[in-house]
């Protein structure tokens, strides 16, 4: 079962007991029970929301960083544009967060940030951009999310392809993917 599926009947399994319990009589005690059904509920997708901006953040940094001498060669801009952009996004959403791992994978944390990235990173190549070892769907994958993540800094405005000419950028981010993609992993 996915965790998707997990999470889902999870919440609609908190969703029936308060309702059951509501059915029971007991007024306090089901309106209590409700609420704190809505409230489990309400954390759980807090959560989902903190991992998945998370996630995302951090394969952004490791798509830039495994195509460095590429995006340089394509005059994306400084690259520091766009680091800036997803480690801020990663600070601003962990806060004063802990997230724990098991080993090898290190601890998310604002004090183990760098060693976090350093691990992920090397996961990253390894399962994500160049999965299977061939170069083959894999990197293309790879190459898509780097263009997405470059597409993203500039949609928000920053760095040399923001602006208010939406079909250039759409032509230049594609023109980057079809770099990315020629230039191989």
């Amino acid at each position: 079962m996915t965790a998707t599926l997990r999470r889902t009947a999870r919440f609609a399994f908190t969703g029936a007991l308060a309702l059951a319990i509501a059915g029971c009589g007991g007024g306090e005690d089901a309106e209590k029970a409700a609420a704190d059904a809505a409230a489990n509920r309400q954390a759980q997708y807090q959560e989902q929301l903190l991992a998945a901006g998370l996630a995302h953040d951090v394969q952004c940094l490791g798509a830039i960083r495994w195509q460095e001498a590429a995006l340089r060669e394509a005059d994306v801009g400084d690259l520091d544009i766009y680091r800036s952009y997803f480690r801020s996004g990663i600070e601003n959403r962990l806060g004063e967060t802990v997230i724990a791992a098991d080993p090898p994978q290190p601890e998310l944390s604002q004090a183990n940030l760098d060693a976090y990235l350093d691990w992920a990173y090397a996961d990253q190549v390894e399962n994500v951009f160049r999965a299977g070892g061939d170069g083959g769907s894999s990197a293309g994958r790879g190459f898509q999310i780097v263009a997405s993540c470059i597409q993203e800094v500039a949609e928000m405005g920053e760095g040399p392809l923001a602006g208010p000419d939406k079909n250039a950028r759409m032509f230049r981010i594609e023109a980057l993917r079809n770099s990315l993609e020629d230039k191989g992993a």
